[in-house]
């Protein structure tokens, strides 16, 4: 299972698997992250730097993903 990593303009970090990815809505969550004293939802703006590591983008290549990026290509507006 792949990992993403969060860090928030506050300086807090969050790490576990992409439980739900709403760019349009501009958050995610991330799995377990309630459980350890995480928020429900990871609010876009409020991200400073965001990976989701090893991810397959095309046939037999695997990179790491930013999170950011990728929210802005299908839709995020930044705020």
């Amino acid at each position: 299972m792949r990992e993403a990593s969060v860090t928030m303009k506050d300086g807090s970090r969050w790490c576990g698997p992409i439980n739900y990815w709403r760019p349009v809505e501009g958050w995610l969550s991330l799995m377990g992250a309630k459980v350890d004293a995480g928020p429900d939802k990871i609010w876009l703006r409020d991200v400073k730097e965001a990976t989701d590591y090893g991810v397959m983008t095309r046939i037999n290549v695997v990179e790491d993903v930013d999170l950011l990026e990728r929210a802005r290509e299908e839709g995020w507006d930044g705020r």
